[in-house]
This record gives structure tokens, C-alpha cells and sequence, in this order.
């Protein structure tokens, strides 16, 4: 069992980097929920003898995780690791469950999430993915790409359905069982050229990845659609894994002088690259981010410590709404209800948003699927889910971009937000019509 030790505390987390990081103490109540260990595997549960996998399992067609009164969801992430990700992102999931089951549950049975701790890596996510594999009638996580890519193959090896938060590239269409919930990312990287090119109109621009073959695919969709909009890329770099400084980087940047750097990379990575170039360098671009990477307020506050302000003024691509924004005011609610002093902190009450909008996607397939309900048709029903601006099931808005599923088609997400830091906070940014 993981240690419920800090539950009171925020412990170093994959978004505050090495020499920022810092602990602050009594800003959150008990999880409530179950946190199941990642060491502690569930003896004896194998799904390898079935014959096709991800069609033959016994389990797909099951009950597995749902009683008469109850269902267990289960929910992947970081707890630790490199990426692990802050409490408040759990905490809002926590909050949704808590308003569904207080109005009774969803077709009369109430939700239960188990926590598992993916640990940030690949082998991590298998483990997790075996776990919940015996318990839980599907699940949804929030990773980093690669991390992802092996909970998609593991899910679908098991028949346990899958929301995945993060959109992998090439899902091929046999797979069944899960559902990327984001925008493509391929697509992205050329959503990204365009935005640069057709709305900031912008000449010399640059993208820095950190070393991973599931990033390149996107990142190359960068370059050719830059090119083809008569944009110089200026850079195209990769920062190897587990380097603490970024002074080589935040050189050639700004020698280069990019006028607009996709930072396609985890935010521990982000925050000292962008801080290292305005300090030591005085570069200032205009930063980007995509998809589900350093677009929250905790960013800015790091990266803008000391008044450097060195993310004023970035862009980003997000499924979810800015805090301040109208569609937020639920969530602030109900996250002020169960978790007052998160709430009132701007620099972190947007991380709830992510786990909230997945919430209510989980919410209306279990909604859609009946009283009949297990593995096949939680499946069924996701592959048939259409989600435009407000939830069915709870009666406010969607945190989440529009999403539509049909047939074999895996990937749901029909539009991308497009978010402006400011000094503090992320505002909504409406003048972005992509071309693609």
C-alpha cells in the first residue's frame, strides 16, 4: 500500500524541477480513495492463456468490477517517477465521484476509483495495467506518451477498456479496447505549423523534443507543414533524457533566433530550458506547448519566478478550458466544496481540470452503457460516444474537447483550445482556426 504518510503535503513532483521544487504543507484532505501499490502485483491473475488477445478474454464480456450497487473505475498515473504529477490532479477525480455518488451513482450504482501508480515508465504502466486488470471495469490514464503507448498495448492484450488522455500516433484501427481522448498528435504538429504561420505570422520558428521515438512522428509533421507554409526551421533538436541543465540548448536557440519554439517535452524539462535562455542568453521567444504538457498555471509560476516572466506571453494547444473560463465554474464549485483551500490556489486549481473532464467521458459511457453493464458494453458504448459542450450525465459543461467515436475510429477529440500564458494564469486565446 502506498503510503498515506503525506497526505497533507505536496512532495516534489515531475512539474517542479530540480533546485525549484518545494514542499507545501497542509493544502489538501485525505484522498479518500483507494490507492492500490504498484510493488504489490495480484497474485496469480493471468490473461495470457486466451487465445486472441484483447477478444477471447473472459473478462471482456464480464462483470468485473461491478456489482448491483457498485462500480470500480480504475485511474493510470505518474504517483512517483520522473513525470509524476501533483495530488490536486487526483484530487479533482476524487471531487467528480464524490458529487456523482452523493446525487446516487450512475444507473443506480456508485463509483469507486483505485489509483494505480504507474511510476513513469513503461514497465510501470504493464504493472499497473495487470492490477487493475482483476478489479476494475476500465480505465483512464494520464501519462506521458510512451507511458501510454504500453498501457494502450497492455489494455488491449487484456480487454480492459481504456481512456487514454494522451493521443498515441498510429493506433491501429484492429485495436479495440482503447480511446484516445485527445487530438491526434501528428495532426497537432501540423495544427502547430499552422498557428505559427496563418495566425502569428511568424517566418523562423524552431521544435525541441526530448529524445523519444513516439515524439518524432509529430514533430516531423511540424517541420513538413512549416515548410510547406514557407517557414525556416531554424532548429529541429532532441535534449537527452536525465540531463539537469540546458545552457547548450538555450544557446543554439538563441543564436538561431527562432521567433517561436515548440517545446515538445515534459515541463521539468521546459521550465529550466526556457528560464536558462531569457538569464543567460536573454532569448525570449514566443514558447509553445501541445496536447498534455506544461500549459498549467504551476508552470507559470515557476518559469516566471524572480520576476523573469520567462513564459509570459507562450502558447498552447489544450483539450481543456482555461480556469478563469465560464465552463469552469462547476468544477471550482465542487472542487471548493471537497477541497476548499486547493480551489482558492489559481496556481494549481487548474491541474484538477485534466482528471474532471476525463471523469465526465468515463461518466457518460457507464451512463450510455445501461444496467447491463460490463467490459463489452462500456466498450460498445464508447465506441458510439458523442460529447459536444455540456455532459449528459452531470448537466454541465464538457472540460473536455467535443468528442465523437464511430466504428473503428479511436481517436475522439473533434477541436483543440488554444490557451495565452500571462504572467500567472492561462486565458482563453479564440483567434485560431486551424487549416487542417
Amino acid at each position: 500500500m502506498l503510503s498515506r504518510s503525506g497526505d497533507n503535503e505536496v512532495h516534489e513532483v515531475g512539474l517542479l524541477p530540480g533546485g525549484i521544487a518545494q514542499r507545501v504543507s497542509g493544502w489538501f484532505k485525505n484522498p479518500r480513495r483507494v490507492l492500490v501499490p504498484l510493488a504489490t502485483v495480484a497474485a496469480a491473475i493471468s490473461l495470457a492463456s486466451c487465445s486472441s488477445p484483447g477478444t477471447s478474454s473472459s473478462s471482456s464480456s464480464s462483470s468485473v468490477g461491478v456489482t448491483a450497487k457498485t462500480i470500480h473505475l480504475g485511474v493510470l498515473v505518474p504517483v512517483t517517477g520522473a513525470a509524476a504529477i501533483p495530488q490536486p490532479a487526483i484530487q479533482s477525480l476524487n471531487a467528480y465521484w464524490d458529487m456523482i455518488n452523493a446525487k446516487g451513482g450512475i444507473n443506480g450504482r456508485k463509483v469507486t476509483l483505485d489509483i494505480y501508480d504507474t511510476t513513469s515508465t513503461e514497465q510501470g504502466a504493464r504493472t499497473a495495467v495487470s492490477q487493475a486488470s482483476s478489479k476494475d471495469l476500465a480505465v483512464m490514464s494520464l501519462d506521458r506518451i510512451a507511458v501510454e503507448q504500453a498501457i494502450l498495448n497492455a489494455t488491449q492484450a487484456d480487454g480492459l477498456p481504456s481512456i487514454l488522455a494522451q493521443t498515441t500516433s498510429g493506433t491501429p484501427a484492429s485495436d479495440s479496447w482503447e480511446f484516445n481522448v485527445g487530438v491526434s498528435q501528428t495532426r497537432q504538429g501540423a495544427m502547430a505549423a499552422d498557428f505559427f504561420a496563418h495566425t502569428l505570422h511568424l517566418k523562423r520558428v524552431a521544435v525541441v523534443t526530448e529524445v523519444d521515438s513516439t515524439l518524432q512522428p509529430a514533430a516531423q509533421a511540424f517541420v513538413t507543414a512549416a515548410k510547406r507554409d514557407h517557414m525556416t526551421v531554424t532548429n529541429y533538436d532532441q535534449i537527452p533524457a536525465g540531463q539537469t541543465q540546458y545552457l547548450s540548448e538555450a544557446q543554439k536557440l538563441a543564436s538561431a533566433k527562432p521567433q517561436a519554439v515548440w517545446l515538445y517535452m515534459a515541463p521539468n524539462t521546459a521550465v529550466p530550458l526556457v528560464k536558462e535562455s531569457l538569464v543567460n542568453y536573454h532569448f525570449h521567444p514566443v514558447w509553445f506547448a501541445q496536447s498534455i504538457a506544461w500549459q498549467f498555471n504551476i508552470t507559470l509560476f515557476l518559469a516566471n519566478s524572480a520576476g523573469n516572466n520567462a513564459l509570459d506571453g507562450a502558447y498552447a494547444f489544450a483539450p481543456w478550458p482555461s480556469l478563469e473560463s465560464p465552463q469552469a465554474a462547476t468544477y471550482l464549485h465542487y472542487e471548493a466544496k471537497y477541497y476548499p483551500s486547493f480551489a482558492s490556489n489559481k496556481s494549481l486549481a487548474d491541474i484538477g481540470l485534466v482528471g474532471w473532464g476525463l471523469s465526465q467521458i468515463a461518466a457518460n459511457a457507464i451512463q450510455a452503457a445501461g444496467h447491463h453493464l460490463t467490459r463489452s458494453t462500456f466498450r460498445n458504448a464508447m465506441q458510439q460516444l458523442h460529447l459536444g459542450s455540456t455532459s449528459p450525465v452531470d448537466h454541465s459543461p464538457l472540460l473536455w474537447s467535443p468528442i465523437s467515436f464511430s466504428g473503428n475510429i479511436r481517436t475522439g477529440a473533434t477541436a483543440i483550445r488554444v490557451l495565452k500564458a500571462g504572467v500567472t494564469q492561462w486565458h482563453p486565446f479564440l483567434g485560431f482556426r486551424s487549416s487542417f
